[in-house]
């Protein structure tokens, strides 16, 4: 083995800071076991990993898989080359070894980069390995691993999105390493490691940009320190300094590696223009434009320094930061109240701006299916409070306003009793012939069975979605819908209860309680910015109010992406859940990113992207809405109320 104390005194020389996590990391793979690095891009992962394989092999050797859906067993193991196989049977020259088994035989590191992300059968082949230290390839034999053989993970915990959860006996023998985003001093030391010729007024600049992208209000993630350095990169080389190149190069450098929050109303260019223009102020302007040119003129016969000294590359990666969540755990608790304080406002977020004469909705509406929408700048995030109360009045009356046959059927079913000369309806024959036929053919007026409505009694219980995915217009549809139910209700001897969920569940309204449709909007709109999805969570809650309220034939209705990134996860056990609950309706709410999967539903031929696919396989078509935006409401309500009346009648 090596020794500890050298390798760690040669890596704290050549990484800036990291001391506790290098000495732990160091640890771990003296003693032989598995590491999973924890972290948002751009922390140093790779590069630390690099300079632990030079310093403990004296080379790079580290094998690298990326944990995506397309990894399996098969590829982290190796197979056999079947054109070979037929043509001469199995012989061990024809195996190609998989990354899993070249590492075991050379010794190295086996790094897996996004490793939540990897399937469960995938990581699943790991287990002898890391256990046993061998494992058992059929028709090649035994591969032991190597003094030295290591397995190192890495995993973003921001990016949960389709991320697996790790089996008990896998993440039992790991040991987790969480690295955080670094001190501003550790920060400037390394962008002048890599550019040495750069005045300290523009590493300084330059870092700023960075670190003021994680704290401003507007934006869901910020930008890594890579950005900093990719924005000095650019402008080397330009003799004559502008202020228009050093804006474009901000722009470029950072805006791939920040999220903007989508309530926000702001773009990302328009964002990171204003964090540049708060420093490149006129008092050091000249200064910064001086030095500019002397920085890149010295640059450009230079190839600067480098954060580790190595030849491995420190892999750039995209993907933007949160914060570090559980991944499993028991279903959400409850708390009472979605919102604190009071106050009408737009869609949740910092920014919440309308421009300057923009005619803020066209309110000129008309009462049919038609009615023009009070989303014509749909496309904006500055749908209001008082906007989305008018539309859930609107889209009410617009459904009452319907066909004649739809609208009495609306609210009632279709019974039978005794005919009598106090009131007439129509003879519902097969009734009256049973009756005729219990008398032994003896007739009498009270055989006569006709046909009569009762008022149907129905209970809808919404479920919003109010996690980071769920924010803007989506959010307003929610309330919306939810003000829509309310109205109907008002006049279709109806019950509506409302709860939000993200990784806990929050009641905005219970079936039983009397509340202002206003108030039940308003607390809609003031939710605040969710966390993970529970969608498991929510389901089993939806079970369990059910049971308590007594209401089995109520309709449960689930505003929702669909995203499940927290509790259960499988599309099957999932579906096990959702077949539980009688009268399960889904709005999905379309985001038209990924969208591969094409399905028919009753409003047409539409495109859902893997996690819009399960809602429609969990619930069918009848039972499943797309929704593109604001003006959906009265389809949907067509949906809820239109179809269940006439499967009743």
């Amino acid at each position: 083995m090596f020794d500890m104390g050298t390798i760690f005194k040669r890596l704290t020389g050549r990484i800036v800071g990291r001391e506790k996590e290098l000495a732990i990391i160091l640890s771990a793979i003296h003693a032989k076991m598995p590491v999973l690095l924890v972290g948002l891009p751009g922390v140093s992962k790779t590069t630390i990993l690099n300079a632990i394989s030079e310093e403990i092999y004296g080379s790079q050797r580290v094998i690298q898989v990326t944990g995506d859906e397309q990894l399996s067993a098969y590829s982290l193991v190796g197979s056999f080359d079947p054109a070979l196989v037929i043509k001469d049977g199995y012989k061990s020259e024809y195996f190609t070894a998989g990354p899993l088994t070249k590492a075991m035989i050379q010794g190295g590191i086996l790094y897996v980069e996004e490793f939540n992300r990897a399937p469960s059968g995938a990581l699943n082949a790991l287990m002898t390995a890391l256990s046993d230290g061998y494992i058992e390839i059929p028709r090649y034999g035994q591969v032991r691993a190597a003094s030295g053989f290591t397995l190192i993970g890495s995993s973003n915990p921001a990016d949960d999105v389709g991320t697996e959860r790790l089996s008990r006996g896998l993440a039992d023998r790991f040991v987790m390493v969480e690295l955080a985003y670094q001190s501003e001093e550790e920060e400037l030391e390394i962008v002048r490691r890599k550019h040495k010729l750069w005045s300290d007024d523009w590493i300084r600049f330059a870092v700023y940009i960075a670190r003021a992208t994680r704290v401003h209000p507007d934006l869901r993630s910020g930008a890594s320190i890579r950005g900093s350095i990719a924005f000095l990169n650019l402008l080397s080389g330009w003799n004559e300094p502008s202020e228009d190149i050093m804006y474009s190069s901000g722009i470029a450098a950072f805006l791939g590696k920040v999220k903007v929050k989508s309530s926000s109303g702001r773009t990302g260019k328009e964002i990171i223009l204003e964090i540049m223009r708060k420093k490149f102020t006129p008092e050091n302007k000249t200064n910064l434009l001086e030095h500019w040119k002397k920085s890149a003129e010295a640059e450009k016969d230079s190839s600067g320094g480098a954060l580790v000294e190595t030849n491995g590359s420190d892999i750039a990666d995209s993907r933007k930061g949160g914060a570090i969540r559980e991944q499993s755990g028991p279903s959400p608790p409850m708390k009472k109240t979605a919102r604190e304080g009071t106050g009408e406002g737009g869609i949740r977020g910092e920014s919440y701006r309308k421009p300057d004469g923009l005619p803020f909705m066209d309110l000129q509406v008309r009462v049919t299916h038609q009615a023009n929408p009070l989303t014509k700048h749909r496309e904006k995030p500055w749908l209001s409070f008082e906007d989305t109360k008018l539309w859930a009045e609107v889209s009410a009356r617009t459904f009452r306003a319907g066909d004649v046959a739809r609208r009495s059927r609306s609210g009632a079913r279709l019974s039978t009793r005794p005919w009598n000369t106090s009131f007439y309806g129509d003879i519902d024959v097969d009734r009256t012939l049973s009756k005729f036929s219990e008398t032994s053919g003896y007739f009498s007026p009270g055989n006569i069975q006709v046909r009569y409505r009762v008022p149907l009694k129905r209970d809808f219980v919404i479920f919003i979605d109010h996690s980071g995915s769920m924010v803007g217009e989506k959010l307003a549809f929610s309330a919306g819908l939810a003000g829509a139910l309310a109205r109907l209700g008002s006049t279709e001897l109806s019950r509506y209860g409302v709860y939000a969920f993200d990784q806990e569940i929050s009641e905005i309204k219970s079936l039983v309680q009397s509340r202002d449709t206003s108030s039940v909007i308003q607390d809609i709109f003031h939710l605040p910015e969710g966390r993970s999805t529970d969608l498991s969570g929510a389901l089993q809650f939806a079970l369990q109010l059910l049971d308590d309220e007594d209401s089995d034939a109520a309709d449960v209705i689930l505003v929702s992406d669909c995203m499940p990134t927290r509790g259960e996860k499988n599309f099957r056990n999932l579906n096990k859940i959702v077949q539980k609950i009688p009268n399960l309706y889904i709005c999905y709410m379309n985001s038209k990113i990924g969208n591969d999967f094409p399905v028919e539903t009753d409003s047409g031929i539409c495109q859902l992207d893997l996690y819009g696919w399960w809602g429609y396989k969990w619930v069918g078509s009848d039972h499943f809405f797309s929704v593109d935006s604001f003006e959906d409401v009265p389809d949907v309500l067509n949906m809820l109320i239109g179809h269940r009346n006439e499967s009743i009648v």
